[in-house]
């Protein structure tokens, strides 16, 4: 999208975390956009609507920048929040043992003839010393995947 700004284009979004997942990353994307001298429009933030400084050098890019800086902030402690409810959520599932992942779809039991040729192709072609990136390729299975059963098999 950045490469489709020019200058004095305004970039509209909802909310700031829609720049990145942690502080640095929001202010990275803020600050490369605002390089390219478009103007940004958060919705659910108007202090932070650049146009409306335009007139206002100093001070209010002193004030945006404060508060891009706070909320920046805030957001990536809402972030961290939410993923450590979410791990203490699935530590007391698997308690209960009502936690126990995707189900593997590549195995050597697998009851999809189609997912067992697949994973009979993993297998050949990592007993072959093909790298993963190629065997991903030519399968279309994810690296991680292939990295699972490469770890099942201990090759």
């Amino acid at each position: 999208m950045k490469s489709k700004l020019r200058k004095g284009d305004e970039l509209v979004i909802h909310d700031l975390s829609r720049f990145g997942r942690n502080k640095g990353e929001i202010i990275k994307e803020w600050k490369d956009i605002i390089d390219l001298k478009a103007e940004i429009n958060v919705l659910n933030m108007p202090v932070l609507n650049t146009a409306q400084y335009k007139d206002i050098k100093g001070i209010g890019k002193l004030i945006s920048e404060i508060f891009l800086s706070v909320m920046s902030w805030t957001v990536e402690e809402e972030r961290n929040r939410i993923r450590e409810a979410q791990q203490e959520g699935i530590e007391i599932a698997k308690v209960k043992g009502k936690f126990n992942g995707r189900p593997v779809k590549y195995h050597e039991h697998a009851n999809n003839a189609q997912d067992r040729l697949i994973y009979d192709e993993i297998v050949r072609m990592l007993n072959n010393n093909e790298s993963v990136m190629d065997i991903s390729k030519r399968t279309g299975v994810t690296r991680m995947t292939i990295y699972n059963i490469k770890k099942r098999i201990s090759i």
